[in-house]
């Protein structure tokens, strides 16, 4: 094995770990959601609420099916295509949900 596939490998399990910690924090999200002041104004929690379902129901898996195509990337040569994507799918997931908590206050 070569030093920048054995990198990559070590990066991967470190990042399995985060986002296995991001699923499993995002996937608990409906308990503290429930005890958030939702805004009064109509349109803006129905805003609120579909970008928290798209995060939920559409960003969970991506992160997921992402974090599996880097790991294929990675152990089928193209190293810097893995690293790139994995970062990227935990970077943006991160975004969204920092987004649509500091709403929710």
């Amino acid at each position: 094995m070569s030093n920048q596939a054995n990198g990559f490998l070590w990066y991967w399990l470190f990042a399995t770990l985060v986002v296995l910690f991001l699923t499993f924090l995002w996937a608990m999200s409906p308990l503290g959601i429930g005890f958030q002041i939702v805004p009064e104004n109509e349109v803006l929690a129905t805003l609120l609420l579909s970008a928290y379902h798209a995060s939920f129901f559409i960003g969970i898996p991506a992160l997921l099916i992402a974090h599996i195509a880097s790991g294929l990337f990675g152990f089928y040569g193209k190293q810097k295509l893995g690293f790139r994507l994995s970062f990227w799918s935990i970077i943006i997931f991160t975004t969204s949900i920092v987004a649509i908590s500091s709403l929710f206050i």
